[in-house]
C-alpha cells in the first residue's frame, strides 16, 4: 500500500516470498521525487521463515531526458552489503545500463556491469524481447556474459512466453544455455493459475525446474500457493520438492492469516521439513492496530 503526498511517497505492508527461500516479511518504504532527484529507502523486516532482513537505499539524478545517474546500497543484515554506482539511459525502445559494484570488506564486489535490452512489437499481442548483460571482475580479471531472447504473447485472460539464453564464463571456461517457457491465465476475476519450466545446460551438467502456482483474491479472502521441483545443476545435485500456501481473511477491523511451507530432498526421506504459521491483526482505527503471528517449525 502506497500513499503519495507530493513530493513524498510512503508505503508499507506484508510480503510473502515463495520459492527456494520462503518467509513472511513486513515491508516499509519512504521515497522523495522532485525532478531531477529521486530518493528511496526500503526495508524488508523478516517476521517468519527464511527470507532475509534487507534495507535498500537508492538515489537517482536525471541528467537529461534520456540519462539518469544512480547509486544504490543493499544491506542484508547479518551478511553484508553491496553498493553500486552507475548510469541508466534509454533511446527509443532500447535501454542501456552501466554500473560498478564497490569493493567490500569481505573481498566481494569490485565488478563492472554492462547491459542492454529492447522490445520489438510484432503485432497487437506479440512482442520479442532481446537482452544482453556482461560482468567483469576487476579483481579476478574474468568476464561473465549472457545474451537472451523472449517471445511473449498476451490476451485479456492469459500470458504465454518462451525464451532462451546463452552465456560464457571465462574464469570457469564454460559455456551455458537455458530454455524456458510459461503460461499464466485468469480462470475468473478472482482465480489465476500459472506454470513455468526451465531447463539449463552446462558443460558440467544439466538442470531442470518446474513450478505450478495459483493466486486467489476476492473481497474478503486471498490466497497464494505453489509447488516447485528442481533437479540437477539447479538443485546442487540434490532433487528437491518445495511447496507453500498462504491465505488471509479480512474484515473491516480485523484479519487472520495462515500458511504452511514444506521442503523435501527427494533422495533422502529424512530431510522433509515443514513450517506453519498463524497470525492476525486487530485495527482500533484506520491507521492503528496490533498483530500477532506465531510460527511452528517441524523436521524429520
Amino acid at each position: 500500500m502506497n500513499y503519495r503526498l507530493e513530493p513524498w511517497t510512503v508505503g508499507g505492508g506484508l510480503k510473502y516470498s515463495f520459492g527456494e527461500v520462503t518467509g513472511l516479511n513486513a515491508v516499509g518504504r519512504l521515497g522523495y521525487t522532485a525532478n531531477p532527484v529521486h530518493l528511496l529507502a526500503e526495508h524488508d523486516q523478516r517476521l517468519l521463515g527464511g527470507s532475509p532482513t534487507v534495507t535498500t537505499l537508492t538515489a537517482g539524478y536525471r541528467v537529461s531526458e534520456h540519462v539518469t545517474l544512480k547509486a544504490q546500497d543493499r544491506i542484508v543484515w547479518g551478511e553484508g552489503h553491496r553498493a553500486l554506482v552507475g548510469l541508466d539511459s534509454h533511446f527509443g525502445g532500447t535501454n542501456f545500463s552501466v554500473g560498478y559494484e564497490l569493493p567490500t570488506a569481505s573481498g566481494d564486489g569490485n565488478r563492472a556491469r554492462f547491459g542492454a535490452s529492447t522490445s520489438l512489437r510484432l503485432d497487437d499481442r506479440t512482442t520479442l524481447g532481446l537482452r544482453g548483460t556482461s560482468l567483469y571482475s576487476v579483481a579476478g580479471g574474468f568476464w561473465d556474459s549472457t545474451a537472451g531472447a523472449d517471445l511473449n504473447y498476451k490476451t485479456e485472460r492469459y500470458i504465454a512466453n518462451i525464451g532462451a539464453d546463452i552465456g560464457y564464463n571465462s574464469q570457469q571456461e564454460e559455456w551455458r544455455s537455458a530454455v524456458r517457457g510459461g503460461v499464466t491465465g485468469s480462470l475468473s476475476d478472482e482465480l489465476t493459475l500459472s506454470a513455468d519450466a526451465l531447463a539449463e545446460f552446462r558443460e558440467s551438467g544439466t538442470g531442470q525446474r518446474l513450478t505450478l502456482a495459483y493466486g486467489y483474491r476476492a473481497a474478503r479472502l486471498s490466497s497464494l500457493g505453489y509447488a516447485r521441483y528442481v533437479d540437477g545443476t539447479l538443485a546442487g545435485g540434490q532433487p528437491a520438492l518445495t511447496t507453500g500456501v498462504a491465505a488471509e481473511y479480512r474484515q473491516p477491523n480485523w484479519s487472520v492469516r495462515a500458511g504452511n511451507n514444506t521442503r523435501w530432498l527427494l533422495g533422502d526421506s529424512r530431510t522433509f521439513s515443514g513450517q506453519a504459521f498463524l497470525g492476525g491483526n486487530y485495527y482500533f482505527t484506520g491507521s492503528l492496530g496490533v498483530g500477532l503471528g506465531p510460527g511452528l517449525l517441524s523436521t524429520c
